[in-house]
């Protein structure tokens, strides 16, 4: 096992996935976060993406690709007493002595629908693939120093074949959608 062939493979690796992703995917924030790992990130002031594909040679110089995908929205943010801002009387949870009445029986009963407890796993193609749901915490993005909880979709997926990592990616709100509905939840467009 030559660490420099791998080391070079990696590198290559990872500047030919970077460029494709820059040239298949908009909007996104794409940057090579370590010698091993991209990152692109996609923010606005209702949803979010977020594209992590870390890069592997194993003994045998073969390239795998480990890619974690995840999409969230404001409209699936779990409250908790710290992110209420506003707590008023057009909330279901105020209370009449002005403060958020969010109790942590309501967090936990939240927190439990995005449990990893439906995941669809898939084993094709040379790639595995897993998507579920997750509960992810997110910094407060008006500057208040807490976190926010949110109910997030995630795929996870491992190939060795670059091409079927980008048409995973491509194709992501297709998947996010199909296993949306496949969970009776609200598929949004």
């Amino acid at each position: 096992m030559d660490i420099d062939k791998q080391e070079k493979l990696k590198t290559e690796a990872i500047e030919n996935l970077h460029k494709s992703l820059l040239d298949n995917i908009d909007n996104f924030d794409i940057e090579i976060v370590t010698d091993d790992c991209i990152q692109a990130r996609y923010r606005d002031r209702t949803d979010g993406e977020e594209i992590w594909v870390d890069v592997e040679i194993n003994q045998w110089d073969v390239i795998k690709y480990n890619c974690t995908i995840v999409e969230w929205s404001n409209e699936n943010e779990i409250l908790t007493p710290e992110s209420c801002h506003d707590c008023d009387e057009d909330c279901r949870f105020y209370r009449k002595s002005g403060r958020c009445g969010i109790t942590d029986k309501h967090v936990t009963r939240e927190l439990q629908k995005w449990q990893p407890t439906s995941d669809i796993e898939a084993k094709c193609f040379a790639m595995t693939l897993t998507v579920g749901r997750r509960a992810k915490e997110e910094s407060c993005e008006v500057g208040i120093s807490h976190n926010h909880l949110y109910g997030v979709y995630k795929i996870e997926a491992t190939t060795t074949d670059v091409e079927r990592l980008l048409t995973l990616i491509k194709a992501r709100s297709i998947i996010f959608d199909l296993y949306r509905a496949s969970k009776n939840d609200v598929v949004k467009y």
